[in-house]
């Protein structure tokens, strides 16, 4: 349930914090000097996933999305009473993870070592402010106030969880899912009666399968066991106490009705050549 008062209002969410690894060594090793050959592939390393990143919207766009450096926020308000929110969280999450798939895929087809992420989940305030301040006279933007990543506690967890890095075994170009992600999903649909999240186990495998009113909604497949943080299962540090989960796989109904449609394109194409 969202919290309201006078000047805000407290909300849930959830948010994904992707970072380009490796992005600063060019940076330090040429002194910090723009003019440099390395920082000059830097330049061209970020414009090709910010290109894919902000290309990459659903037929339904949901959420709010920040580019920062090397860094790629993606955050969207939870209701949890709500249906309709329930199938836009569903809608961002598979969403995010696509955008995981297609920044480390690129990235790492040009050469360079990848992202690591995280999904978790959270709260923030919201409260009236515009989102930037444009000056008449210069005719420019002179400020950013990005309100929907402003006191969002769960924009704050996931950079401080990706950030901690191979101090915490969070190594490598990976996506780690926060066990809270899962937690607030059971809690919603246990509230719509929709049908929970099952877990199926296999090996060293969890698949995961989401539903939503209108039956199955996506297999997400995941380590069996979370991240050790230290000699601990549970990640512990800064006031952040929870389960991380590395991403395996996905394949959604979106997946399948996309595959269908291309299917039935190639028909259409076929038929028009033969006639």
């Amino acid at each position: 349930m969202n919290i309201e008062c006078s000047d805000y209002e407290i909300k849930n969410c959830f948010c994904c914090w992707y970072d380009l690894l490796g992005y600063g060594k060019p940076f330090v090793d040429s002194h910090w000097n723009l003019n440099d050959e390395r920082c000059r592939r830097n330049y061209e390393r970020i414009k090709n996933v910010r290109t894919g990143f902000t290309s990459s919207w659903s037929a339904k766009p949901v959420g709010t999305r920040l580019t920062f450096n090397d860094g790629f926020a993606s955050t969207i308000d939870f209701d949890l009473a709500s249906a309709d929110s329930y199938q836009d969280a569903l809608i961002f999450l598979e969403g995010v993870i696509n955008d995981f798939e297609s920044i480390n895929y690129y990235d790492k087809r040009i050469g360079f070592p990848g992202i690591r992420g995280i999904i978790t989940f959270g709260q923030r305030f919201s409260y009236d402010s515009s989102n930037s301040s444009f000056d008449i006279s210069s005719k420019r933007t002179i400020a950013y106030f990005p309100s929907e990543f402003q006191m969002n506690t769960a924009f704050s967890k996931a950079f401080i969880m990706e950030e901690s890095g191979s101090r915490a075994n969070l190594s490598g170009n990976y996506l780690f899912i926060d066990v809270e992600v899962y937690n607030t999903l059971v809690e919603a649909a246990k509230a719509l009666n929709y049908p929970i999240p099952q877990i199926e186990a296999k090996d060293n495998r969890t698949l995961l399968k989401v539903f939503d009113k209108s039956g199955w909604f996506a297999d997400l497949v995941i380590d069996s066991s979370p991240y050790l943080y230290g000699k601990s299962e549970k990640y512990n540090n800064r006031g952040i106490e929870t389960k991380l989960y590395k991403y395996v796989s996905i394949h959604s109904r979106i997946d399948e009705i996309a595959s269908e449609a291309t299917y039935c394109q190639s028909i259409r194409y076929s038929r028009i050549d033969e006639e």
